[in-house]
């Protein structure tokens, strides 16, 4: 049997029927919408003070599926990291201005790493030697880079950068310089 230490609170017994409320209120915290509204659309023509905003709203869902580079094997990992990217950051286009800047660069990256598969792989089988030859083909000093790069460099970059978008929105500033450069459509029949 043990004893409880000196001054220590022993448990007595439990309490039966029903809890008391509590005497005083807690602070009001935000009221929620009412039943049946969703919050306001995000405009397809935003200004800087619309930001900063949820990744889905700035195009940064493209980078943040950069993610997808943590997949344990490299090919499938650059696979599926770059057509995620790809085919998310296109579809940034019909958003809003910052949301289609961000995910075009985010398919740019995408596309990089996409073409260092079919180099590396086209290099390997085709550019090497069927015979063995005293010097190194220059197929494989060329084909090294590239299979670093969709290994280890596609990848990493594409989580490093999953995560900066995932922690880091679009800034007010940001959002202006975009804006700032993106011609304003004019109105049908002008």
């Amino acid at each position: 049997m043990t004893h409880p230490a000196p001054g220590a609170r022993t448990p007595g017994p439990l309490p039966t029927g029903p809890v008391p409320a509590p005497s005083t209120p807690g602070p009001a915290g935000p009221t929620p919408p009412p039943t049946g509204t969703a919050p306001a659309p995000f405009p397809s023509a935003p200004s800087p003070e619309d930001f900063p905003t949820t990744v889905g709203n700035d195009g940064r869902i493209a980078w943040a599926l950069g993610l997808l580079g943590v997949l344990g094997f490299p090919v499938i990992a650059a696979l599926a990291m770059s057509i995620t990217m790809i085919v998310l950051g296109l579809l940034q286009r019909k958003k809003n201005p910052v949301a289609a800047r961000t995910g075009r660069n985010a398919a740019i990256f995408g596309a990089t790493v996409l073409a260092s598969v079919p180099i590396f792989f086209g290099l390997l089988f085709f550019g090497l030697p069927r015979e063995p030859t005293p010097e190194p083909p220059i197929a494989a000093l060329i084909a090294i880079p590239f299979g670093i790069w969709m290994i280890l460099g596609g990848p990493i970059t594409g989580v490093v950068m999953g995560i900066i978008a995932l922690v880091r929105p679009v800034s007010r500033d940001r959002a202006a310089k975009i804006l700032a450069t993106t011609p304003v459509p004019s109105p049908p029949g002008h």
